[in-house]
């Protein structure tokens, strides 16, 4: 017994370590499962006794993931878009400071299996993120083109990320008759895809009509590219990060999704699946510095 409730002592330990490398600036979400993980770990021991409290809080308990917000991936030099070299560094080092790709799927139900884990989310379905050439090929310095040439060279890594989708104007991954294609692949290959509403409107500034307009509009137009593949959208993202104040509106979106995202950077734990935070990636960011601060 003594020997098991040290050894949970050292795991606890080992993740506190990993939280400080995280560094400031990082976006976390929490993971409610890890602790509780803990507590029925050791729930019973030889004795038949329930182990004797340590003494942490709650807040110290918790398991904190980065989750990483990127937007387009090109050359244009703009707070929502990275380079493709860039965006291939970003996977270098993650992979060379050992951190693992990690679904949404995976966060918020508890069944990570990396020590580090780390997810990255895309918004807007923009074309920079799944592009065909004139080939149909999958365009290499595409987002999707740099993951999945990483992510095969390197099969420790993972090889996932969300994608939220909203069809407002160039979205749909911009090439419109290609877009039921490109949602069946992205699923078929080991990404997510989640509802960012049809036309990315800012949900704080409308009514609940309007709001429950666009994100089941979003949800027929995937469904009709998806079938029953829909059932797997079960992630939505707030357009600009905007969350409304109504009660209501949140009761609709917790009651259609089992997480959603926002921003707002660093995050203490706060048991809100439905406000998941992240950071925002642009073209200038060092993601050395953030997690070497």
């Amino acid at each position: 017994m003594l020997l098991s409730l040290q050894e949970d002592t050292e795991a606890k330990m080992k993740r506190r370590d990993f939280l400080k490398t995280l560094g400031a600036g990082f976006a976390y979400s929490l993971l409610p499962s890890f602790a509780k993980s803990d507590e029925r770990m050791h729930e019973q021991g030889e004795s038949g006794e329930a182990p004797e409290e340590s003494g942490e809080s709650s807040a110290e308990q918790c398991i904190k993931v980065p989750v990483l917000m990127y937007h387009a991936i090109n050359r244009q030099d703009s707070d929502y878009s990275r380079t493709p070299a860039r965006f291939a560094h970003d996977l270098e080092f993650l992979y060379e400071n050992e951190y693992k790709l990690t679904s949404i799927e995976e966060l918020v139900t508890g069944t990570m299996r990396a020590d580090k884990p780390v997810v990255l989310t895309f918004d807007d379905a923009r074309d920079s993120q799944f592009h065909l050439d004139e080939n149909n090929n999958i365009d290499s310095e595409c987002a999707v083109g740099i993951m999945n040439e990483f992510c095969d060279s390197h099969p420790d890594f993972g090889k996932t990320a969300m994608f939220y989708v909203s069809f407002d104007s160039n979205a749909a991954f911009g090439q419109r008759s290609k877009v039921g294609w490109k949602l069946n692949y992205l699923l078929d290959n080991g990404y997510e895809i989640g509802n960012h509403t049809m036309w990315h409107d800012n949900l704080s500034l409308v009514s609940l009509d309007k709001l429950k307009e666009t994100i089941t509009t979003c949800r027929d137009e995937l469904e009709k590219h998806l079938g029953e593949m829909i059932s797997r959208v079960k992630s939505f993202c707030f357009p600009y990060c905007a969350v409304p104040s109504s009660d209501s509106a949140l009761d609709f979106i917790r009651s259609s999704f089992t997480s959603a995202t926002i921003g707002g950077g660093r995050s203490f734990c706060n048991n809100d699946l439905h406000k998941i935070p992240r950071i925002g990636i642009a073209n200038t960011t060092s993601i050395e510095r953030i997690v070497n601060l």
